[in-house]
């Protein structure tokens, strides 16, 4: 059965109540090469996700849909920069456009080396998107409602390395499936939606357990909310550190401000 509709202040609700609750789980691990990814969510009449195609030409998942991103760069303060600068590099998609909500569990790829961390945003102003043609091809906008239809869904048993392992599918078209690490990202997201309202929810951009918080400004000018005990996550090494405090949530969290 497919899940009730949501609108889009229904969406954020329930993510930044998602993101509050979930401890991040953050790898370090030398071995991969660090990148990050934008989950992109528009509004055009409902909630979708965004999806980039990326070109034959790319060294690296040639002709498979991903979320806008890339390989983090000595430029980069942190994977939220990462994200969206790749987001304008790729799409023109512009960071200024982007309500950062926080970052979901580093994901590993498979057959790549790389560990991904994934920055969910809102994007609130109107942009028009424009593929770089050199690395995506095209721009694919899915509604959140086919997203969250089982019917799309199906897992195979795969084996790598002599070890299996369960690889995501979403048929989101006749022409078009999102699978691997992307799918697992993907998984991730729509998990946040059906979590039970069990704890308190965020208020006001703050730590729905500490409530403490300290506005963050990127260098591209996205601003966003940053908990006291997220300072300590390596994704946000780089951005002044708060007085640790007793607090059992370690979550970036956004608000309008």
């Amino acid at each position: 059965m497919s899940a009730a509709p949501l609108d889009l202040e229904e969406l954020r609700r329930r993510l930044d109540a998602g993101l509050s609750r979930r401890p991040r789980v953050a790898l370090d691990r030398r071995d991969l090469v660090s990148a990050a990814v934008l989950v992109p969510v528009t509004d055009p009449g409902e909630p979708h996700l965004l999806f980039t195609k990326k070109t034959g030409s790319v060294p690296h998942h040639k002709g498979q849909f991903s979320f806008p991103g890339g390989v983090v760069e000595t430029r980069d303060g942190s994977r939220v920069e990462t994200a969206l600068r790749e987001a304008w590099e790729e799409i023109r998609l512009p960071a200024e456009a982007v309500e950062v909500l926080g970052l979901l569990d580093d994901t590993e790829t498979r057959a790549t080396n790389f560990i991904i961390t994934p920055v969910v945003g809102i994007v609130r102003d109107p942009v028009e998107f424009k593929p770089d043609g050199r690395e995506i091809e095209r721009v694919l906008e899915v509604p959140l409602r086919t997203l969250r239809d089982p019917a799309i869904f199906r897992t195979e048993a795969w084996e790598r390395n002599g070890e299996p392992h369960a690889v995501l599918f979403y048929q989101v078209s006749p022409d078009d499936v999102i699978w691997g690490a992307t799918a697992r990202i993907l998984s991730q997201f729509l998990s946040l939606l059906d979590e039970p309202p069990n704890q308190p929810a965020s208020h006001a951009g703050l730590c729905a357990t500490c409530r403490h918080a300290r506005r963050v400004v990127s260098g591209r000018g996205s601003a966003f909310w940053l908990c006291a005990l997220s300072a300590r996550d390596p994704a946000f090494a780089k951005y002044p550190r708060l007085p640790v405090l007793r607090c059992s949530g370690h979550h970036p969290r956004s608000t309008e401000v």
